[in-house]
């Protein structure tokens, strides 16, 4: 889940929080004031981190091969009702 950063509307003490992005914070507890108040959403810079490894890879693989076994299973699905669009004009 996303982190946010906060800042009480009633001291300006400054807390991040993780929640979803559809959930729109007004009130929430405030740790120095103790008690829940009004809270203000404060813009932050998103920043991506990028670390030299597996993972990118793991993923790129997986990725990769999910792909051929939706191509293989597009085949068999094709063959299978092309074998059975001919079996009927059989008949």
């Amino acid at each position: 889940m996303p982190r946010y950063v906060y800042r009480c509307d009633t001291c300006d003490f400054v807390f991040d929080i993780s929640h979803s992005m559809s959930v729109e914070l007004e009130r929430h507890h405030c740790e120095q004031c103790e008690e829940e108040q009004e809270v203000s959403k404060i813009p932050s810079a998103f920043y991506s981190f990028n670390q030299k490894g597996s993972k990118g890879k793991v993923v790129k693989n997986f990725i990769s091969e999910a792909k051929e076994k939706l191509k293989e299973q597009r085949g068999e699905a094709l063959e299978r009702e092309y074998v059975g669009t001919n079996n009927t004009s059989d008949s």
